[in-house]
């Protein structure tokens, strides 16, 4: 016989959250299942390291009822166990009045289900143990196989004729001899079942294989019992599924796995080819790059209302307020300077200098090549008054560009032309550890930056001034302490003014709608649905996973693609039919008139299921931003920070305007789950699927300006270069806006 591929003892049970439609059974479902599986196993896990033999609580609801050389455990009907820890290497046997004999290698997660058959659980298992979940109506032996070892015992029989077992689908085996010697795998159907092989329909088959090599028997009719010579164990095939086993000198090692579900449309040929044509695709989702206005959509406001269009007069109030503090700070370190430059007079005085008053109206003048010249003159005196004569040359240095940049201020000249002198006053601050006139300098240029981005901000016709649009894309926002009532300005070149509550500037680049606490997201909208039409009538759905599949819907042939959906709307009661895969006889429901189907694969075989969808919209909006939209054509309103639940057998149409009657915008929901309103990109209301953003990022880039009293400014700057009058705590903040505020320039 050819080698071939592995069969499925269980069909792993997929967690699908639909409903088959009649005349399929409904019945616990695979999920409840295994969370029924993992809480028996984290609610014994902790219990089961304990060495008391007397302790049988530790071994699940199984009971020890013998001991041989191998360990022996059985488990009664219908309860979980969990086994104590084995060496490694170690294979347990499995089997029952209803159940063949199994063996598999620790560990292992294991269900017994009701018909007997055993199946593997995905379900990790951390320590060398076995869990088991016997949801059958008979118990089951559990013997425990060392490394090397054999058996006991011998294989239980199954209580029924040879093999007169249910069948009604195929599954694969493989078997691979690793044993050393030569092994004949026989395989014996169920009664009424037959294997098509050179040309003939056998009931039972076999094959020598030798060692080293893999025998494969694909689409051998399910349960079709598996047996090796001179071995006990029984494998039976499962439906769907690939049975694999491993054929070692003293025992048999096996596993199932799915069988791969068709790519292509082949295995599901159209149930009843007629002539009616296939329908064409649907038109995919598309983005809808400006959806028309419906009528009947209530508008929803954008918060608009909270800004105002900057005005000159605002500006010119902020930077009257800018001008003043920076003033206050040019001139109070012009005096303190010259007070320092009188100082060190009296000290040359002091020690009989020949001309201090040279020395002293060069050093005020901002001349240091005059200090200098005149400091040559009198070498001889410079030795009693170097350090003096030394400090006049440095404040002669600081005045040289001092003065310039406070003629330059003094005169309304722009930011831009002063910044080469602020940045030689901050580097002289730096070399001399004057950090205070380094900060005061850096205060002094951030401030007139701000002032000069706000002037430009003002727009430039009384037509700009009447539109209050959100601007679009990142904004460059200013909090600033002088700003005089709580609100916020909206200027040209995408500026957003607005009053801080503390003593501090704040500059940041933001979208317009988080500059104004609003609520934004970076998250991608919903595609706009390529239908404004409620969806009604029987609605058939085909994932993308899936590939193109063919039904029939009251006779009328149809060809679903992936991704794709259709709805009909019959007059009479629907019956849709197609088929489950090669080799199955066609499938057919009655579905009646409304309701959403899905294509899923159920046992290996394509099936439908119905889907009821519950979703849940949320307004993460505060304040009095309500928001009106459409659910199929019915009116709702979604009040700030609230949350409302829809329902619907079909696929929901949800309509609502962007933004003050600008457009509508439909979006089309598939799935169940939370959607949340937003603020998109383009500062209007679109729709969203996930939960609300916990935080929103309040700017990509942002620099917080500490406005320092004066008197901090003084002590930080110190008395080599200055003599103030008062001195107080050092101050704060940070000097990285210059770049920041340039690059919005």
């Amino acid at each position: 016989m050819r080698s071939h591929s592995t069969i499925v003892v269980l069909v792993a049970i997929a967690a699908i959250s639909y409903s088959i439609p009649t005349p399929i059974a409904h019945g616990q479902t695979a999920e409840e299942i295994i969370d029924e599986v993992f809480n028996l196993f984290n609610n014994s896990s902790n219990s089961n390291n304990s060495n008391n033999s007397n302790a049988n609580s530790n071994q699940g609801s199984g009971s020890r009822s013998r001991m041989y050389a191998n360990a022996m455990d059985t488990v009664d009907p219908n309860t979980g166990y969990r086994s104590d820890s084995f060496p490694p290497g170690t294979r347990v046997k499995i089997n029952g009045p209803n159940t063949s004999t199994q063996y598999f290698n620790l560990p292992a997660s294991l269900m017994v289900l009701p018909d007997g058959s055993i199946g593997q659980l995905g379900a990790a298992v951390s320590g060398n143990y076995v869990i088991l979940d016997n949801r059958s109506n008979n118990s089951v032996e559990l013997e425990f196989i060392p490394p090397g070892g054999t058996t006991m015992t011998p294989a239980p029989r199954p209580q029924v004729p040879p093999n007169n077992r249910s069948s009604s689908g195929t599954g694969d085996v493989e078997a691979k001899n690793v044993s050393g010697v030569q092994v004949t795998v026989r395989y014996t159907l169920p009664t009424g079942k037959y294997y098509s092989y050179n040309n003939r329909n056998n009931s039972s088959l076999y094959a020598h294989v030798a060692n080293g090599r893999v025998d494969e028997t694909p689409g051998i009719a399910e349960n079709t019992r598996v047996t090796v010579d001179n071995y006990v164990e029984e494998f039976y095939v499962p439906r769907g599924s690939k049975l694999m086993l491993t054929i070692h000198n003293n025992y048999i090692a096996s596993q199932v796995v799915p069988i791969p579900i068709p790519t292509a449309p082949t295995p599901n040929p159209s149930p009843t080819p007629g002539s009616n044509p296939a329908p064409g695709p649907n038109p995919a989702p598309n983005s809808g790059s400006n959806p028309l206005p419906i009528a009947g959509i209530t508008k929803n406001t954008i918060p608009v209302t909270q800004t105002t269009p900057l005005t000159s007069a605002v500006a010119q109030s902020l930077a009257s307020d800018v001008t003043n503090q920076v003033r206050h700070i040019l001139e109070d370190f012009d005096r303190a300077s010259m007070a320092r430059i009188a100082a060190i007079k009296t000290e040359l005085i002091a020690v009989n200098y020949p001309d201090p008053d040279s020395l002293a109206l060069a050093a005020a003048d901002g001349e240091p090549m005059a200090v200098k010249d005149v400091a040559d003159q009198y070498k001889a005196a410079n030795r009693n008054a170097q350090v003096s004569v030394d400090l006049l040359h440095t404040i002669a240095t600081f005045r040289e560009q001092f003065t310039d940049l406070l003629a330059k201020f003094k005169a309304g000249k722009p930011t831009a032309e002063m910044s080469a002198i602020f940045q030689a006053i901050k580097d002289q601050g730096t070399n001399l550890g004057a950090a205070g006139l380094a900060d005061a300098m850096t205060l002094a240029q951030q401030e007139l930056l701000i002032r000069d981005t706000i002037n430009r901000a003002v727009p430039s016709s009384v037509l700009s001034v009447g539109n209050p649009s959100l601007p679009v894309g990142s904004v460059t926002v200013i909090r600033h302490p002088g700003v005089a009532t709580p609100t916020n300005y909206l200027g040209e070149g995408g500026l957003i003014l607005t009053r801080s509550s503390k003593n501090e500037i704040v500059v940041a680049k933001s979208a317009a709608a988080d500059a104004l606490g609003l609520p934004t997201t970076s998250d991608t909208p919903l595609p706009e649905s390529p239908t404004t039409s409620v969806l009604r009538g029987i609605i058939i759905t085909n994932p993308s996973s899936n590939p193109e599949l063919a039904y029939t819907l009251n006779r009328k042939s149809f060809r679903i693609k992936p991704g794709q959906t259709i709805a009909e709307a019959p007059s009479t009661n629907a019956e849709i039919e197609f088929s489950p895969g090669p080799n199955s006889p066609n499938k057919r429901y009655s579905l009646g008139t409304e309701g959403t189907y899905s294509f899923i694969v159920k046992d290996g075989l394509w099936d439908l299921a119905s889907k009821e969808f519950h979703v849940q919209l949320h307004n993460p909006a505060s304040g009095n931003t309500r928001l009106n939209y459409l659910v199929d054509g019915a009116s709702s309103t979604l009040d700030p920070g609230s949350t409302a639940e829809h329902t619907s057998k079909s696929l929901m149409l949800i309509q609502f305007d962007r933004g003050n009657g600008s457009s509508t915008a439909t979006k089309l929901l598939q799935e169940n789950g939370d959607y949340y309103f937003s603020l998109s990109q383009d500062s209007k209301w679109d729709l969203f699927a996930g939960n609300v953003p916990v935080s929103q990022d309040a700017g990509t880039s942002q620099v917080t300006i500490a406005r320092p009293p004066l008197a901090s400014l003084r002590q930080a700057a110190g008395s080599k270069l200055f003599d103030f009058t008062t001195a107080a705590a050092a101050p704060t903040g940070g000097n990285n806006l210059l770049d920041l505020l340039k690059a919005t320039q």
